[in-house]
């Protein structure tokens, strides 16, 4: 299970400003990105707004490779290696 929630510094450790949805004593991994502008609110990745004016999303599907394994044999055509 993956969450990204806000959270400040809080006499040393941190203090998360939204509930989560974990199990009481699960271990998790905490990975801290600096909010350089507080003041603005967190980009949700899941909403479609986000990625409708993204330069780099816009190029994914505008070519056709004509393989239609791509995605399975990703390292074979990439790299060359042979089949499993």
């Amino acid at each position: 299970m993956t969450a990204t929630v806000r959270a400040r510094v809080s006499h040393g450790g941190i203090e998360l400003l939204e509930k989560i949805d974990f199990p009481e004593g699960r271990e998790v991994l905490v990975t801290i990105n600096e909010i350089m502008n507080p003041e603005k609110e967190a980009v949700d990745l899941n909403d479609d707004d986000v990625w409708e004016n993204d330069t780099f999303f816009k190029l994914a599907g505008i070519m056709d490779s004509g393989l239609g394994d791509l995605a399975k044999n990703h390292d074979k055509y990439l790299y060359g290696q042979p089949d499993k």
